[in-house]
Parts: C-alpha cells; sequence; structure tokens
C-alpha cells in the first residue's frame, strides 16, 4: 500500500531529521551505516505504528528447546462476547493450558490465567514429547469452555540421533557430542583437553566476528 500524501511529507521530513553525517572510516562508515538504519526504523514506526490488536483469533504454540514452549494468542472482541453469553454467569475469565501425551492419555503440564491477548513461556522438561496448548473460557461457578486449540508440536530432542544421511542433535550444553561428531576430539586427550580447546576455538570465532 502507497503511502498517504500527508503521511509521505512527514516521513520525508523524519528522515531528513534523523540522518546522519558520513564518516570517513570502513569501520565508522558501517556504524554510521548501522544508526541510520535504526532511525529510519524508528521514524517508520512512528508514522506507522503497528496495531495494538488485530481482533482476529490466534493461537500458536512453538518449540525453542526440550525444556521451553513458547505461544502467543489473541481473542476477537466477537469471541469473546460469544463467550460471554454461554458462560452467563458473572465476568468470563481466560485460562491456557499446556498439554502433551503420556501413554494413553492427556497429561495437562500447566494451567496459567491469562489476558485477551498476550504471550508466554511454558518450561517443562519435555524433550522429542507431542505438546498443545488449549484456551478455555471460565465462569466463576467453574465451567469451562474451550474456545482454541493450538496445532501440535514436536519438542527438540537432546539425543543425538543418526540416521543414513544426517546426524541431528541440540548443540547448547553438548560441547563433548559436537567435537566427537567432528572427529576433532581425536586429536586431542582428555575431557580437559576437549574443554579448554572448544573455549579456544570460540573465542578465535568471537574474535574474528568483531573485527
Amino acid at each position: 500500500m502507497k503511502p498517504q500524501p500527508e503521511n509521505q511529507k512527514q516521513l520525508d521530513a523524519l528522515v531528513r531529521q534523523h540522518q546522519m553525517p558520513a564518516e570517513s572510516s570502513m569501520s565508522g562508515g558501517k556504524a554510521a551505516e548501522g544508526r541510520q538504519d535504526n532511525a529510519d526504523k524508528a521514524v517508520l514506526a512512528d508514522v506507522y505504528p503497528l496495531p495494538s490488536a488485530y481482533e482476529r483469533d490466534l493461537l500458536v504454540l512453538m518449540p525453542v528447546n526440550p525444556s521451553t514452549a513458547y505461544v502467543c494468542w489473541e481473542i476477537s472482541p466477537r469471541t469473546r462476547e460469544q463467550c460471554r453469553l454461554r458462560i452467563k454467569s458473572g465476568e468470563p475469565h481466560l485460562l491456557m493450558k499446556l498439554y502433551t501425551e503420556n501413554q494413553d492419555e492427556n497429561l495437562v503440564m500447566e494451567s496459567v490465567r491469562i489476558e485477551q491477548m498476550g504471550s508466554y513461556f511454558f518450561r517443562h522438561y519435555l524433550p522429542g514429547r507431542n505438546c498443545w496448548a488449549e484456551l478455555l473460557v471460565g465462569s466463576e461457578s467453574g465451567s469451562y469452555l474451550t474456545v482454541m486449540v493450538s496445532r501440535r508440536v514436536r519438542m527438540p530432542d537432546d539425543q543425538i540421533h543418526e540416521s543414513g544421511e544426517f546426524t541431528t542433535m541440540t548443540v547448547r550444553k553438548n560441547e563433548r557430542g559436537l567435537l566427537a561428531l567432528s572427529g576433532f576430539n581425536r586429536m586431542i586427550s582428555g575431557g580437559d583437553g576437549l574443554h579448554k580447546t572448544w573455549k579456544g576455538v570460540s573465542s578465535i570465532e568471537n574474535s574474528a566476528g568483531r573485527k
């Protein structure tokens, strides 16, 4: 969508206001470019701010690592009003639950009160388990109605898995496994040597990244 003329004039004025003077050195030039990019983003946010809500029903669960899952949600005013009519007992409240499979039954890992829109981190160690979130509306009498259910997601594993074509693993806190897969561990001896070598490689990479 093209901006309206009056918005374009405001945008041009704000861009000129945030422009930075050019710097002669290469490193200084990159720093100036970074500051200019941040200034441009701030200008766009002022002229075209994001809405506080999209007034649509949304429930998304995303795995982060074997022990963390992120959920975000929004309930449209229309859906909330429909729930209020069905509850018919005071002001309804919202509840979010995290489920996982436990043999032949569904296990509730956590239940938390929520607002009409927001996000939350579930922190439970569930490597390789299927999980999903459920959003419910409840009444003062203790009755609940399911409003939305997220898609089922599989939490990441924390073990090394090998197949015919590739090997997967969680790198964080698994330095020994990573070095073993690379074959680099055969060049040095002892666990302490592995740790020192890994830290040395990491420091070299970090130093190169700062240049």
